[in-house]
């Protein structure tokens, strides 16, 4: 049963991360930014990035 909860814990944790990046790009496009934070780091630029590394 333990097991089962860890699984889960570790599952619910990812897709938090997926939504919470897909809403984070969704809203830095939306208000016309697209440099996210003091990294220069462009938003399509980032997109095309993790395109490649999965």
């Amino acid at each position: 049963m333990a097991l089962l909860y860890a699984v889960t814990g570790i599952v619910v944790i990812l897709l938090r991360g997926i939504i919470t990046e897909k809403l984070s790009f969704y809203f830095f496009k939306r208000n016309g930014n697209t440099v996210i934070l003091a990294k220069n780091t462009d938003v399509n630029d980032l997109k095309k990035t993790n395109a490649q590394e999965a």
